[in-house]
C-alpha cells in the first residue's frame, strides 16, 4: 500500500513539473510607442520601430507594417481611412524579462494591432495635414528566439526538430493615441509618418494608493470646512 501511494505521488509530481516546464510567462503591456515612417520606394506600406514595456518585461524591435492609413497619391477628401495597423517583426528584436536579455527575437503579432475612428483627408489647399486620434491597442505578441542562419526570422528548433515555444505571451488591451502626418504635392496626398503612443496604465497598487490619498484629502477638506463653520457660529 505504501509503495502504491509513493508511486502515485511521484507520478503526480512529475506531471506537475512537466506542466510547469511547458508554461510561459504572461505579461501585459501598459506603455510604449510605435513610430512609423513611409517607404519612399513604396515596396511596403511602411517601416516601424517599437518599444513596449510592462511589469517584468520590455520589448524593443522593428519591422514593417500593413495599415489602413498608408496612402500615396490620394486626392483631396479621400477616405474613409482608419488608424488600423498590423506589425511584422524583422526578427532582430530584444526582449528583456526580469533582467535577462534575449536576442535576436522574432515577435509574432496576432491580428490587427490598433483600432480607431475613421477620418478623411482634407480638401482645401494646404500642403501638410496632421491628425491625432484615440486608438485601442489589442491582440498579443508571441516572441520567440530567432536564428540568423540561414534566414532571418526563423525560430530556433529544439532537439527533436520541433519549433521551441515562445519566450512569453504579451497581451495588449489599453488605450492610447495615434498622430498621423501627410504631405500634399500637386493636389495629391501621401502618408509621411505616424506615432502611436500606448498610455501608461497604473498598477492595481497604484489605484489603491490613489484611493487612499483621495480619502485622506477629502477628510482634510471636511475637517477644514467643519472648523470654519464652528468658527463662524462662534462669531
Amino acid at each position: 500500500m505504501r509503495r502504491c501511494l509513493v508511486a502515485i505521488l511521484s507520478s503526480f509530481l512529475l506531471s506537475a513539473v512537466a506542466a510547469h516546464a511547458g508554461s510561459i510567462p504572461t505579461f501585459t503591456a501598459n506603455q510604449g510607442t510605435a513610430t512609423v515612417t513611409a517607404d519612399p520606394l513604396l515596396l511596403v506600406n511602411g517601416f516601424v520601430d517599437y518599444n513596449f514595456s510592462g511589469n517584468g518585461f520590455s520589448l524593443l524591435g522593428s519591422g514593417t507594417i500593413g495599415c489602413g492609413f498608408c496612402v500615396s497619391g490620394a486626392p483631396g477628401g479621400y477616405g474613409p481611412l482608419a488608424p488600423g495597423m498590423t506589425i511584422f517583426s524583422e526578427g532582430f528584436d530584444l526582449l528583456t524579462i526580469g533582467g535577462t536579455n534575449y536576442a535576436p527575437v522574432l515577435s509574432v503579432f496576432t491580428g490587427t494591432f490598433t483600432f480607431g475612428p475613421n477620418f478623411n483627408l482634407p480638401t482645401r489647399g494646404q500642403t501638410t495635414f496632421s491628425i491625432t486620434l484615440p486608438v485601442t491597442f489589442g491582440g498579443s505578441i508571441s516572441p520567440c528566439l530567432a536564428s540568423p542562419e540561414p534566414l532571418p526570422g526563423d525560430c530556433v528548433s529544439g532537439p527533436s526538430g520541433s519549433v521551441l515555444p515562445p519566450l512569453a505571451a504579451i497581451n495588449f488591451n489599453s488605450k492610447g493615441t495615434a498622430t498621423l502626418n501627410y504631405t500634399q504635392q500637386n493636389g495629391l496626398w501621401s502618408f509621411n509618418s505616424a506615432t502611436f503612443t500606448l498610455s501608461p496604465v497604473p498598477e492595481p497598487g497604484t489605484f489603491l494608493l490613489m484611493g487612499s490619498g483621495f480619502t485622506t484629502l477629502m477628510g482634510l477638506v471636511w475637517r477644514r470646512r467643519s472648523s470654519a463653520s464652528k468658527l463662524r457660529a462662534a462669531l
